[in-house]
């Protein structure tokens, strides 16, 4: 209970006013907003004082100062009311919103996320299927000069190599070679061939999912063609 006093000099009723640590009056001073005055009793005033914070409390203010209730306050109700209606409600659709987008943007990260997975799942088996185990190397004879001969890489061939051989303790002419992807080119050297120099060598990573044949030929019989291939 608030404490209370008669002023000794005009003896109105006072209240000591622990914050501001002094007697203050206890008549609410009302007609300069329209009201009239009110001998406030030490209940109410720290009913007041108690609520004086709290927005949500100005009907009870309102209900202790009856017909006087500021207009003031009556409008700061109503600006309180629109805020309300209008203001918290946008904010409240914003949030809303916002919290849509927040749910898009986490499920499209899942979404990305399983998708980096799955693509790397794939990536890593590719290149499991990509290594490739030692090669097996074919001897392939060209007995007679400018003859074609045809040589077939297997489906599955992932890297292959050819070159002439060129064993001296073997006697093997060394001689450039010609080789196209196409048949009748390579007899005669004619469109689409290519010729491998004798000190050179053809390396490729080509992957070939069908049988694939290669042709060669050489100007000098006998030549040998070494070729390598990893499956």
């Amino acid at each position: 209970m608030a404490q209370t006093r008669s002023n000794p000099i005009n003896g109105n009723l006072e209240i000591w006013h622990d914050i501001l640590e002094a007697w203050v009056s206890a008549v609410a001073d009302l007609p300069s907003v329209g009201g009239k005055p009110v001998q406030l009793s030490s209940s109410d005033f720290a009913m007041m004082e108690a609520i004086a914070n709290h927005a949500a409390n100005l009907s009870i203010i309102q209900s202790i100062l009856g017909n006087n209730f500021y207009p003031e306050i009556q409008q700061i109700n109503s600006k309180l009311g629109d805020i309300s209606t209008f203001k918290l409600q946008a904010i409240e659709g914003n949030i809303a919103l916002l919290q849509t987008s927040i749910d898009y943007l986490s499920t499209q990260a899942t979404a990305v996320a399983a998708g980096i997975s799955s693509q790397t799942l794939i990536l890593q088996s590719m290149r499991d299927t990509a290594i490739a185990t030692s090669p097996a190397i074919t001897n392939l004879t060209l007995v007679n000069a400018n003859t074609q001969y045809a040589y077939t890489f297997q489906a599955g061939t992932k890297r292959y190599a050819f070159k002439c051989r060129a064993d001296a303790a073997k006697n093997d002419p060394i001689a450039d070679v010609r080789y196209s992807w196409f048949t009748g080119m390579v007899a005669t050297g004619i469109n689409s061939y290519d010729v491998l120099p004798a000190s050179s060598e053809e390396l490729s990573q080509d992957y070939f999912e069908d049988d694939k044949v290669i042709y060669f030929s050489s100007a000098i019989a006998g030549t040998v063609l070494t070729i390598r291939e990893w499956q």
